[in-house]
């Protein structure tokens, strides 16, 4: 290629699907701790769920859900080293199903268990 790869495509700054991506992603960071589903923030965006889902995995690289997800789990780590709020507690807050559900989705994405994580992370 000639590296114009992109340009004008749905990543680029200014483009009408890069505005509605962003916010999209700037509706999940704000509602962290609610339920959210692909067909509002569709809905936040004017498109259908499966365009949404399309555009929005065509800009991020990857499925609303699964960024949902990361969010949630960044949010958790913040909470896991800065607070000494139970892991329940925290899974709940987040809006997953159970804390068991919580545990497995966060060693997935970070490699280590929530108690283990706050052990090697926790601010004194």
């Amino acid at each position: 290629g000639d590296g114009a790869e992109g340009l004008g495509g749905p990543r680029a700054p200014g483009s009408p699907e890069h505005s509605a991506m962003a916010l999209a992603m700037r509706y999940v960071q704000a509602h962290i701790s609610e339920e959210i589903s692909v067909e509002q923030l569709a809905r936040l965006c004017s498109y259908s769920p499966s365009t949404f889902h399309a555009k929005f995995k065509q800009a991020t690289g990857i499925p609303p859900v699964e960024f949902m997800v990361r969010e949630k789990i960044g949010e958790a780590k913040l909470l896991l080293e800065s607070s000494g709020r139970s892991i329940t507690s925290i899974a709940m807050e987040l809006g997953f199903n159970s804390s068991q559900h919580f545990s497995v989705l966060f060693k997935k994405y970070v490699g280590e268990s929530p108690v283990q994580y706050r052990r090697h992370n926790a601010v004194p």
